[in-house]
Order: C-alpha cells, then sequence, then structure tokens
C-alpha cells in the first residue's frame, strides 16, 4: 500500500517536468518541419529563429494548463487573529513552594550532599 501510494504521489509530482520533456523531445524530432511551417519568424532567416518562437509559445501553453490545475489563486491571503487574553491568567509551579522553604534539598540544584567527613582515602594501599 505504500509503495502504491508512494509511486501515485512521485507521478503527480513529476508529471509538469514529463510534458515540458516530451514538448522539447517533440521539437527536437520535428525540428525541420516547425522550421518551415509553423515558425512564427520563418520570413525572416536572419532571425536564425529555427522554431524557438514556436517551442516557447508551447512550454508558456503547458505552464498555463498545469497552473488553472493548481491552487486556486496567488493572490489569496491568510490571515492570523491574534488572540489576547484578556486577564493575567496564573501559571501553576512544577514544584510547592511551600516544601521547598521547609527542605533544604528543594532549595539545592543537585540530589546529594557531599559530607567530607565520611570521605576517607584507604589506609593501606596495595602491599
Amino acid at each position: 500500500m505504500r509503495i502504491a501510494i508512494s509511486i501515485l504521489l512521485f507521478m503527480a509530482l513529476s508529471f509538469h517536468l514529463v510534458v515540458q520533456l516530451s514538448i522539447v523531445t517533440w521539437y527536437e524530432v520535428n525540428k525541420d518541419y516547425i522550421a518551415k511551417n509553423l515558425c512564427v519568424n520563418r520570413n525572416k532567416p536572419e532571425l536564425k529563429c529555427c522554431g524557438k518562437c514556436y517551442l516557447k509559445k508551447q512550454l508558456n501553453k503547458a505552464d498555463q494548463q498545469t497552473d488553472d490545475k493548481q491552487a486556486p489563486s496567488k493572490n489569496s491571503r491568510i490571515s492570523i487573529e491574534a488572540f489576547v487574553i484578556p486577564a493575567p491568567v496564573k501559571i501553576r509551579a512544577f514544584y510547592n513552594e511551600e516544601l521547598s522553604i521547609f527542605n533544604p534539598g528543594y532549595q539545592k540544584m543537585y540530589g546529594s550532599v557531599y559530607e567530607g567527613s565520611i570521605f576517607h582515602p584507604p589506609s593501606v594501599l596495595f602491599s
């Protein structure tokens, strides 16, 4: 199922590219015919158009057709309404303030307290 969806999505995204590629390929195959019969500038050989004007016209026409099928409008605006809180809101703390006053462990930012009188190095090293 995922493969089918991914193939369908790939085809939908690459449709525009395939259309343009097919127009350019058709132009390259039929370049002589387009230059002699369909070119706008066929009576002006000094421009050396060779049907490129017709190719440009066809590519623009394909772009307009695909743009019509896309999103509704490029000029549409998206407005985000600002949300204003009318009264101050008290946010509850993550710790209990009364508990931190009476318990000194909550006032320190680490979990254990170092006691120097308990720690001492061994009296005999390995002999």
